[in-house]
């Protein structure tokens, strides 16, 4: 019973759906296929590029549905860059981290990226 209510009392603080969420994640895909900082589209196999919140929905519900906050990525670096690897954290500062990841991927390639991760946050 305490489980219902307390899904009841989240569902009324969040003013939007899942469904809405994800309906504004497929119309930023679209728009914006590649990933900022690869340049790569969806992978041969189909597999999509991630849309990434740069705040967590969670945690600000009112911009879940703004694409300015809204970024693409391969699913990997979308780990690495938007979660600082860790599936429930989130980078503060990703706009600066997608413009180092981006110079360094551009002067140094794949390879540059695979090796240093850790080193371009």
């Amino acid at each position: 019973m305490e489980i219902r209510i307390l899904k009841m009392v989240r569902s009324l603080q969040h003013p939007y759906t899942a469904w809405q969420i994800t309906k504004a994640k497929r119309r930023y895909r679209k728009k914006h296929p590649e990933c900022e900082i690869t340049g790569l589209k969806a992978s041969f196999w189909g597999r999509n590029n991630s849309v990434h919140h740069e705040f967590p929905v969670h945690l600000f519900p009112a911009l879940a549905l703004d694409d300015r906050y809204f970024h693409t990525f391969v699913r990997d670096i979308h780990f690495v860059f938007g979660h600082l690897k860790n599936w429930s954290d989130y980078n503060m500062h990703l706009k600066e981290t997608i413009e180092k990841a981006r110079e360094a991927y551009q002067k140094y390639g794949k390879s540059f990226l695979k090796e240093n991760k850790n080193e371009i946050n």
